[in-house]
Order: C-alpha cells, then sequence, then structure tokens
C-alpha cells in the first residue's frame, strides 16, 4: 500500500476513536484513551533513551512515581509545569543547538518532563476547558497535516538537515499560511476570538517544531527511523504526540493565570 495512504487510513482510525473518547459523555473514557497513548509512548520513548534493562525500568519507575505525586497533590501541578519550562525553553534548545542530548544522567527523568507534564496538562483542560484543549489540538494537529503535505510537494531547503533531513523550510512556512487561514475557520465555527486563536497559534507553531525536532534528535542519537511501527505509515504513538508535549503544558499555564 501507499506509504501516504497508510499514513492517511491510520489518522482516520485514530481520529474516529479520538472523537468518540472525548465527545463520549463517560469522560473516563478520553482520560483511559490519554493514558494507554502515554503509555505506549513511555514504553517507545524507554527503548530509545536506554539498551539496558535496568535503565528502562528505572525511567519507567520514576515516571510513574512523578505521575502520581503530581497528580495526587494540586499543589504540585503548576510547579511540575514550571519544571516543564525550564526544560523546553534551555534544555531542549541547547541540545538541538549542539546536536546532542546532554547530561546523560538525566534521561531517567525524560518521562516525567515530557509525557507526565503532558498528560497532566490535558487533564487539566479537559477537565476546565475542553474547547480550548480541542482548539488546541486541532490546531497541532492541522500544522503537522499541513507541513507533510507542503513539505512533500514544495520541500528543498531542509530546516535541520542533521537532525531531521525530511522536514523543509517550505513545509514550515505552508503549514503557518494553512494554519493561519484554518485558525481563521475555526474562529468561525467555534465562535471564538481571532485574535485569541491567532496568540495561541504563535505559541504552538514553534513549540511544536521544537518538540518535533527533539524527538528527531533522539531518534537519530538511538539509530532509529520512527519511535515504533504500532500506527502505519505514521511510526509510533510518540512520533504522533511529540509536537504535543512542549505544547500543552504552555498552555496549560496561560489558561491556569487566565490568560488564555
Amino acid at each position: 500500500m501507499n506509504p501516504t495512504l497508510k499514513r492517511i487510513l491510520s489518522a482516520c482510525v485514530l481520529s474516529v476513536i479520538f472523537i468518540f473518547a472525548f465527545f463520549s459523555k463517560h469522560s473516563y473514557y478520553f482520560l483511559i484513551f490519554v493514558g494507554l497513548l502515554s503509555l505506549l509512548a513511555l514504553f517507545e520513548l524507554s527503548n530509545l533513551l536506554f539498551r539496558d534493562l535496568k535503565d528502562k525500568a528505572l525511567m519507567i519507575f520514576l515516571t510513574f512515581i512523578s505521575f502520581f505525586i503530581v497528580f495526587k497533590n494540586q499543589d504540585y501541578f503548576i510547579y511540575s509545569l514550571y519544571l516543564s519550562l525550564i526544560f523546553w525553553f534551555f534544555y531542549v534548545p541547547t541540545s538541538l543547538l549542539s546536536n546532542n542530548l546532554r547530561y546523560k544522567n538525566i534521561y531517567v527523568f525524560f518521562g516525567y518532563l515530557m509525557l507526565v507534564n503532558l498528560v497532566v496538562s490535558i487533564y487539566f483542560l479537559f477537565n476546565n476547558d475542553r474547547t480550548m484543549l480541542l482548539l488546541t489540538f486541532l490546531i497541532i494537529w492541522s500544522l503537522d497535516i499541513f507541513a507533510f503535505f507542503s513539505g512533500k510537494k514544495f520541500g528543498k531547503t531542509k530546516l535541520a538537515p542533521n537532525i531531521s533531513p525530511g522536514k523543509t523550510f517550505e513545509g514550515l512556512y505552508g503549514a503557518i499560511f494553512l494554519g493561519l487561514v484554518f485558525i481563521f475557520i475555526l474562529s468561525q465555527i467555534f465562535n471564538y476570538s481571532f485574535s485569541l486563536l491567532f496568540i495561541i497559534f504563535l505559541v504552538i507553531t514553534p513549540l511544536s517544531v521544537l518538540g518535533d525536532l527533539f524527538e528527531s534528535l533522539i531518534k537519530r542519537k538511538a539509530g532509529f527511523k520512527d519511535s515504533g511501527n504500532i500506527l502505519p505509515g505514521h511510526g509510533g504513538i510518540l512520533d504522533r504526540v511529540d509536537s504535543l508535549c512542549p505544547v500543552l503544558p504552555i498552555i496549560a499555564i496561560l489558561y491556569f493565570y487566565g490568560i488564555l
């Protein structure tokens, strides 16, 4: 089967499951869905970072412990997201600039920094403003789709050839242009202020690229093309949530302080 067709079919199946879970009258369906995907992404991340079973087990153990600490104690929620800010705004950019994953001894905390903060942010937004969460998802996924097809059609200039050879500036420009059109359409459908969605768009766009590139760096260092093979045409679950990892904690912080 054509790889692009595989990608489209996988996306359609995942979208149907997401829609059913998100809009179900039983909220725990969506939370179970997010939990299962995050668990799969965690195992993929551990396989990318470590070869030794003990190191993998330690990372998974620390991730579960940190999740229950943050999830059970509301006071830790916002402080945990602050740590996420430090990770994504300082550690990740310096790693990308140096073309190397820095400070090997903190790899065991990547599950917490990348996935636990993602899950608790989704949980927070789901319980407080589901429309905001849905819009964030739609904007991120639209940017990914637009970048893929724009890059496939017009891509020539590599965005980060040493990290992710498949990503191009043309794909990014196409995603930004079509993304702006898309958020205008969303503002009309959801009766949201275009200026508010534009602010969200400005936050999401660079952060989603950051998350995507960082996961590509992890894969390159591990010698893998994809994080897994569970999604035909896409790769692994981590390949699909990488751009969400830096975005959702920031959106949750902005919402927590009433900025959004």
